[in-house]
């Protein structure tokens, strides 16, 4: 079938369409003004890391209190937003299912924000409390300092040192569905 055939593939391009058209009338001057950027470094260098800047006193206005390295992390929350999200995912839907998967890793983000703003507990894994609350939002497995590790962990693979997130999926993925198959045959 040709794509020009396809009512699917026609109603998809529409969507794209207006989407783009929509783009490019809310940021018409800031296109303009990222064509005259060359290339990658200097987008990097002219965009970015102005922005990053930025960010970062924002963070700071926000968080009066806030340690240096706590900047950082939620820095990297905010630029990273959706490496992180998706690897939250994929790690709740491998334990739990899609079922609010979505939901559960906006908590953990939120509550990496808190943990790094003012110390704030994650609250996690799931308590009989939660249970009471119908707390859906939370899951139900790993405690803080595992959850608190996975995001060092995933800083780490980020900028290119997976040590740390290699031994964490071995500690706590892959030793635990060895163990898991080990009850399962006897």
């Amino acid at each position: 079938m040709k794509k020009q055939d396809n009512p699917f593939a026609t109603i998809v391009d529409g969507i794209l369409s207006g989407v783009s058209n929509e783009t490019r009338e809310e940021y018409g001057k800031e296109i303009e003004v990222l064509k005259g950027i060359k290339d990658a470094e200097d987008y990097s260098m002219y965009i970015a890391y102005p922005l990053s800047n930025v960010l970062e006193e924002s963070i700071r206005a926000k968080y009066p209190n806030i340690q240096r390295d706590g900047i950082h992390r939620i820095e990297f929350l905010y630029k990273n937003y959706h490496f992180v999200e998706s690897h939250l995912e994929s790690f709740i839907i491998k334990k739990e299912g899609r079922a609010c998967s979505a939901d559960k890793s906006r908590y953990i983000i939120r509550a990496y924000e808190k943990y790094y703003a003012d110390g704030t507990p994650l609250k996690l894994p799931y308590s009989e409390e939660d249970e009471k609350n119908k707390c859906y939002w939370k899951p139900h497995f790993w405690d803080d300092k595992t959850w608190l590790e996975l995001l060092e962990s995933l800083v780490d693979i980020y900028y290119g040192s997976p040590l740390r997130y290699l031994q964490f999926m071995k500690t706590n993925v892959v030793q635990k569905e060895i163990d898991d198959e080990e009850k399962n045959i006897t």
